[in-house]
């Protein structure tokens, strides 16, 4: 509001200064008298001086006039123009009203589509990491009474034992595999028909270590965390990929 206030004080000001700029120029290609004439200095085709009287009462009202019109239709046109521009200000403020509204939900869309998308991807991880600590496998290592490797722990420990390779056939229901027999084996009362035995085991070289031979062959049963299953390989010391 205040810059329209603004531009009508200029416009009236500028009507003043071309309303007085057309009398000065009247004033000074003209010597008007008291009785509202207007000699002008004129020569013959004898290039001699001449005056002549003409009367100016009614052409400085048609001047003032002519002015007066003219300096209207300058303001009307440039009142029009300052309308037309205040129009265009006026679309271009409401287009950038709208366009900052489209971006807002566009950003807040963005965002909540985000969210959500972190926070499923968050919880299925939690649900994977506890499937995964709740999951557990177990293998027997043979000659050692630890466990190796990342996330293994021993369940026990204890010493090879099994069956002889070669044996009487009276003697049955023996270990068909080596066993991992703990230190502490739970001993039974029950009595079967039939009966065997579980043999200890021992290095009888010394390649194992240099003071292997004739000791107890050890073994540990180890629980892997974290996998689903687990198997030895013979003579491997990695996995297959």
């Amino acid at each position: 509001m205040w810059f329209m206030q603004f531009k009508h004080e200029k416009l009236k000001m500028l009507k003043m200064l071309i309303y007085g700029f057309s009398l000065f120029v009247l004033s000074s290609t003209a010597t008007p008298n008291s009785s509202g004439n207007v000699e002008v200095r004129l020569l013959d085709n004898q290039n001699a001086p001449l005056v002549a009287t003409l009367d100016m009462s009614k052409a400085d009202e048609r001047v003032k006039q002519f002015v007066s019109d003219a300096i209207e239709a300058k303001m009307k046109t440039i009142e029009e123009t300052m309308r037309s521009k205040k129009f265009v200000i006026d679309t271009l403020d409401a287009k950038m009203k709208t366009l900052e509204g489209i971006m807002d939900s566009q950003i807040t869309n963005f965002e909540r589509n985000l969210t959500d998308q972190l926070t499923d991807y968050i919880n299925k991880m939690v649900v994977k990491v506890d499937q995964e600590n709740g999951m557990s496998s177990t293998y027997i290592r043979w000659g050692r009474s630890d466990c190796s490797g990342v996330n293994t722990e021993v369940v026990y420990s204890g010493y090879a034992a099994g069956e002889k390779h070669y044996w009487s056939s009276s003697f049955r229901g023996g270990a068909a595999n080596m066993l991992c027999l703990p230190n502490n084996p739970e001993l039974s009362d029950k009595i079967g028909s039939g009966k065997s035995f579980i043999f200890g085991t021992e290095f009888v070289v010394n390649q194992f270590a240099s003071d292997s031979n004739s000791k107890d062959v050890p073994c540990a049963l180890c629980r892997s965390k974290n996998t689903a299953s687990s198997v030895m390989i013979p003579r491997r010391k990695t996995c297959y990929a």
